[in-house]
């Protein structure tokens, strides 16, 4: 079995990988279904609300309601994720700035909006770490499409099997194994179910490893090797809080 792997650049999902906002988003949905006299089911968030726009969300769900009743009800769950203040997930800093320091290019693939991806940026001063940041206005099709991922690799120039991508939700696992990504999952046992490589708890699972010219990115057995050597003019701006 292969247990290394080659990557040129790293994507990360922002809910449920960048920050822990799982049982806000789940939290939020509930309320706005229970305003309209619905409860959700696991099956529901899991399926129908992590890794989802908006919008399918809206008509997985609620594609009994009205226009104007779907409109209110993203009304009310944007307002709230809006100003919903997130914890980043454990671990998650710690590795940015590693691979940042070490030139690691990165990108930001979220199927959250302009302004809630700048407020939660801007939380945790993480705003300039990005080298571009894919939102779902971005793509025609949301994810489980794989179109942000091959979005994302065009704009950096590489083929999608030179991208690593970090995902917490069956829908971000499936666009980006369809990419051609490789994929780690991220707090969720049943990823591998779904074609990610390995499946970690949080950020503190793996190692980063500086053996010139590589970097290796270890999980148990697994390695996911850049060559540094590739990108030795690339840069980052680092925010203060992280130098």
């Amino acid at each position: 079995m292969n247990n290394n792997f080659k990557f040129k650049e790293i994507a990360f999902d922002m809910d449920g990988v960048l920050i822990d906002s799982k049982k806000i988003i789940e939290n939020n949905w509930s309320q706005a279904a229970k305003n309209y006299g619905l409860k959700l089911t696991s099956d529901d968030i899991q399926n129908s609300i992590h890794g989802r726009s908006g919008e399918e969300t809206l008509d997985l769900i609620f594609h009994k309601f009205s226009p104007q009743e779907k409109r209110q009800i993203k009304q009310l769950v944007d307002n709230l994720e809006e100003t919903s203040s997130c914890q980043l997930l454990t671990g998650v800093l710690a590795f940015i700035k590693e691979i940042s320091l070490l030139k690691i290019p990165i990108v930001l693939v979220t199927s959250s909006w302009k302004e809630r991806i700048l407020f939660i940026l801007k939380e945790h001063k993480l705003e300039n770490i990005f080298l571009h940041i894919i939102n779902r206005y971005d793509v025609k099709k949301s994810k489980p499409s794989p179109d942000c991922y091959l979005l994302a690799a065009k704009k950096l120039g590489i083929a999608p099997k030179h991208l690593l991508v970090f995902e917490d939700s069956i829908s971000g696992i499936q666009a980006a194994v369809e990419s051609g990504a490789l994929c780690i999952g991220v707090n969720n046992d049943l990823m591998e179910n779904y074609g990610c490589k390995v499946t970690i708890k949080d950020f503190t699972d793996l190692d980063v490893i500086y053996k010139r010219p590589h970097i290796i990115i270890k999980f148990y057995e697994n390695e996911f090797i850049f060559d540094s050597s590739v990108y030795s003019s690339f840069q980052v701006d680092l925010p203060c809080n992280m130098k």
